[in-house]
């Protein structure tokens, strides 16, 4: 916290509809009561979280893969609920709120900002074309969401792939929203030439 100055502190939480499922193992008929007194014990904690003035807090719902948006319109009111009073309390701090997804079709994020209204979403799993960039932009702008777009590190190919595509759209249209993040945790192993050189790329962009 001592270079809280310098550089951004995030606080990652594991999200609603992740702890729920996780600590019901799936046995529906506890789901609905148990959202309530999961989104509590979370309000707690991103209570103390903000308190010590951390940037943003990062929700992970990564954990349920593509069966996110199934979990979250089966019981939409009462996770609706939670989520409005988690990032109610997370803007009153004047934090950043997102939401970690996994394989998340794009034509959901509208509907998805409807309900819960994230300030923003890391996008792990997907490929991103130039048509998704357009894509992301408008959403970016038309519902004031930015967009983690990932990057597959531990796959040069990929990464070379992913980056060529992001940037190139970033320097022609220039648009805001959007930042980098990696998909998944690097490697112990990765070259550090390898990052300082995706580092530099990014300061050129």
């Amino acid at each position: 916290m001592s270079k809280g100055k310098d550089i951004a502190v995030i606080g990652i939480l594991t999200g609603p509809c992740s702890l729920v499922r996780t600590l019901t193992s799936d046995k529906v008929d506890e789901i609905e009561n148990a959202i309530p007194l999961v989104g509590s014990l979370l309000t707690k904690l991103v209570k103390s979280l903000c308190e010590l003035r951390v940037d943003a807090i990062f929700f992970r719902e990564d954990l349920l893969d593509s069966g996110y948006r199934d979990e979250l319109l089966a019981y939409s009111k009462p996770y609706t609920d939670a989520y409005t009073t988690l990032f109610n309390l997370t803007k009153y701090y004047n934090c950043f709120p997102a939401l970690i997804v996994k394989n998340m079709e794009l034509n959901f994020i509208t509907e998805l900002h409807e309900m819960i209204k994230p300030n923003g979403l890391i996008l792990l799993g997907k490929r991103i074309s130039d048509d998704d960039m357009a894509y992301l932009q408008k959403l970016s702008g038309s519902l004031m969401i930015s967009f983690g777009l990932p990057l597959l590190v531990e796959n040069q190919d990929e990464l070379k792939n992913q980056f060529t595509i992001i940037s190139q759209f970033i320097n022609k249209h220039k648009p805001t929203g959007f930042f980098y993040v990696s998909e998944g945790e690097i490697p112990y192993d990765m070259p550090l030439e390898i990052l300082h050189d995706l580092i530099a790329r990014m300061q050129n962009v």
